[in-house]
């Protein structure tokens, strides 16, 4: 009879749930309700959001897991990438990682590999993706009979491929690995960087910049006078974070964020030359012009530096960048004669430059006499051009505007977080210099970007170990919600009812694969418009989270769907609701994975069952999506509920991402109905962690780890508390 029992609880665990309270829904209720059934995990969830089952029923004993920038949604939350990382039934391109695509088709999720189908002794790999995710990059070997290596174009939803261009052999016998900077918003152009020597042009044994459209390939890395530059090209910025500077590498290859180095529309790209560190814009395919150019009248004594590439906006219309020369006449740059811009005593300033009419602006203009090094511009955490005009967020040491103090972002100091917006500095707040995650140019190793900007730019969000309102952080990292039109600062993480923090709010706080580096990817949880954030929180900000771990939550801003300023949840400290995304119920941690761009998708990892069909216990992507629920994915609900804690249901292990095998799943959906009383299938052991791999993309990952090993640290360190 016990057994029974338990095959019973696990059918029913992801639909009913006695006595959990509910929480707030959409007035005039749900048109979904039949999924939101009164007492289950999905009644409690806002905005009548319901939960689907992305990830696949059928695992084969693997659970779905992230690497670093191996996990995203599309813009419209009817597409993800995630990964499996073990053989799986199906297998095709064998290789390491074995990424996926899940789709939302009708009302159901369908799951594919993402490798190409390859001969007996072929490879293939995913190495990018366009951002809607309709496009994926697949480096290939023997796709066909004596076909060499070469990088294919994948399309999503046909599965159909064309071959884009070959790739050379390195001294191992592999391919000279390519690493996408962008497409365009159509997808009719890619842009790339590669070792390779693709054309006759390119600089021979250096990373090159190259633009494939219309089934042509041609170099993006062209100086103005229409020669190549001797030390190569990448996107974006040379790698100006490490150490004193390396300008003959950087971009894409280097793991930097290369958002909007092609413009939406594809008629500009955004470049830097290697060795020299110069920033260019090349135009149509046809001509270039020098961005980093000096417009002073007289040049810097000290000469040419550096520019490093901080943001452009998506119409590609301006450009943002740092450079510790002068190269305006009321620029307030510090520089040596030392040939980088980190060398002690220097300080950059933030430049605009207008691609339109070729105006130089210095954004960051120091009058403070007491700044010897200027502004001493440490990043830009984000910029926005719309109808309100650019916006331009920035962390700098000096002080630029009424409301900052001396200070530095050297080591311990402070760091004035400011807004540049249609030709005035606003100070925003004080931050410590191990805010850095908001500005830094590439992500740590296991960790993301910080900071989000709303299209508008008119929000910020960003996360901050300082207290910057009435609430006690105690050290620990909270995000931090400013509203430019209103200039009111709020705290969207910390807990309404004053209690204190026993952990830091985070995102994808998992542990991450160490493989590839792969694209430095941007999530969204920060929903376009800005009334959504979406977070981790290993605090109970809510009633209803009783585990005791790490949880999804998500706020809302007040009239935005179920949060109104009579709401039980509404908190007048933050202008919005908090809810929870997870249960709040799962003896193991949760975590975020994505958003589409209206927040009407959320993506988590958990591995509590949620809807019926899952009763396997392993970690599944779930979407908790507004109206959303599909009814296949879940049984008719019982007449008689459980209840106590054998609602439950078996207790998951702690969600484990094992190091990767070297194969692809490309099996069936999840859409088969469960039966009314099915067999509960054995617990799932989760497979064993591979050898470590030794090639040559491991060496690169174990690189990037040494080089970025004393900054976790200490960002490890600043997340404890101190």
């Amino acid at each position: 009879m016990g057994l029974m029992l338990h095959r019973i609880v696990v059918l029913l665990v992801g639909l009913v749930v006695l006595g959990v309270p509910a929480g707030a829904t959409a007035e005039g209720g749900c048109s979904n309700e039949a999924l939101r059934p009164a007492g289950s995990y999905a009644s409690r969830l806002s905005d009548c959001r319901a939960f689907e089952q992305v990830t696949p029923v059928s695992k084969d004993g693997a659970s779905p897991s992230a690497i670093e920038g191996g996990v995203q949604a599309s813009p419209s939350g009817e597409r993800l990438i995630f990964l499996v990382p073990t053989n799986m039934p199906g297998a095709e391109g064998a290789f390491y990682p074995p990424l996926f695509l899940a789709s939302r088709v009708g009302e159901g999720w369908s799951n594919q590999g993402l490798q190409l189908p390859v001969q007996p002794h072929g490879k293939s790999r995913v190495v990018g993706w366009s951002e809607d995710l309709s496009e994926a990059l697949d480096e290939a070997r023997e796709v066909g009979p004596g076909a060499g290596l070469g990088v294919y174009l994948r399309d999503s939803a046909s599965g159909s491929f064309q071959r884009a261009f070959p790739v050379e052999k390195d001294e191992g016998g592999e391919g000279n690995e390519v690493y996408p900077a962008g497409f365009s918003s159509d997808d009719s152009r890619l842009i790339f960087e590669s070792e390779s020597q693709l054309l006759p042009s390119a600089a021979a044994g250096k990373t090159n910049l190259y633009e494939w459209h219309a089934g042509a390939l041609n170099l993006a890395g062209v100086l103005p006078d229409g020669s190549t530059p001797p030390g190569g090209s990448f996107a974006g910025s040379y790698d100006w974070y490490s150490g004193q500077g390396y300008t003959s590498r950087g971009g894409a290859t280097s793991g930097y964020y290369t958002q909007n180095t092609i413009s939406s529309d594809g008629s500009r790209v955004f470049f830097t030359a290697g060795e020299t560190g110069q920033l260019y814009v090349r135009k149509n395919g046809a001509s270039t012009v020098q961005v980093s150019a000096s417009q002073r009248t007289v040049p810097d004594p000290n000469g040419i530096k550096p520019a490093a590439f901080m943001a452009a906006t998506p119409d590609g219309s301006r450009v943002f960048f740092t450079s510790c020369q002068k190269l305006t006449n009321d620029s307030t740059a510090v520089s040596t004669a030392e040939a980088s811009c980190r060398a002690e005593g220097e300080g950059q300033d933030l430049y605009e430059y207008n691609v339109g009419s070729g105006a130089l602006a210095d954004l960051s203009v120091d009058g403070t006499a007491g700044d010897a090094q200027g502004a001493a511009v440490q990043g830009v955490l984000g910029v926005a051009s719309g109808p309100g005009g650019t916006y331009v967020y920035f962390a700098a040491s000096g002080v630029l505007a009424s409301g900052a103090s001396p200070g530095s972002c050297i080591g311990s100091g402070i760091c004035k977080l400011y807004l540049w917006h249609n030709g005035t500095v606003s100070f925003i707040a004080a931050l410590s210099a191990e805010d850095q995650n908001n500005w830094r140019p590439r992500p740590f190793v296991g960790m993301t970007h910080a900071s989000r900007v709303t299209p508008d730019g008119r929000t910020l969000l960003f996360s901050s170990q300082r207290q910057l309102t009435s609430y006690d952080n105690r050290g620990f990292n909270e995000f931090y919600r400013y509203d430019a039109v209103s200039g009111r600062l709020v705290c969207v993480s910390c807990a309404p009812s004053g209690a204190p923090p026993t952990g830091s709010a985070g995102l994808r706080s998992l542990t991450i694969i160490l493989g590839a580096i792969e694209p430095s990817i941007l999530m969204r949880n920060l929903s376009a418009d800005g009334s959504r954030v979406f977070f981790e929180s290993p605090d109970a900000l809510v009633p209803q989270d009783t585990n005791n771990t790490q949880d999804v939550y998500e706020w809302e801003l007040a009239g935005t769907g179920s949060c109104q300023e009579s709401s039980g949840s509404f908190s007048a400290a933050s202008g919005g609701c908090l809810y929870l995304i997870s249960t709040g119920r799962s003896p193991d941690a949760s975590y975020f994975a994505d958003a589409s761009a209206s927040g009407n998708d959320v993506f988590f990892f958990t591995d509590q069952p949620l809807v019926g069909q899952d009763q396997d216990g392993l970690v599944d992507v779930y979407d908790a999506r507004v109206g959303g629920g599909i009814a296949a994915q879940s049984p008719p609900s019982p007449s008689a509920p459980c209840g106590g804690e054998a609602c439950r249901g078996p207790a998951g292990s702690a969600p484990v991402f094992p190091a990767p095998s070297s194969a692809v799943f490309s099996g069936a959906g999840n859409l088969v109905p469960v039966a009314s009383t099915p067999l509960a299938k054995p617990r799932a052991k989760k497979p064993k962690p591979k050898k470590k791999k030794t090639g040559r993309k491991h060496k690169k990952a174990k690189k990037a780890l040494a080089r970025d090993r004393s900054a976790k640290r200490a960002h490890q360190t600043a997340r404890r508390g101190k």
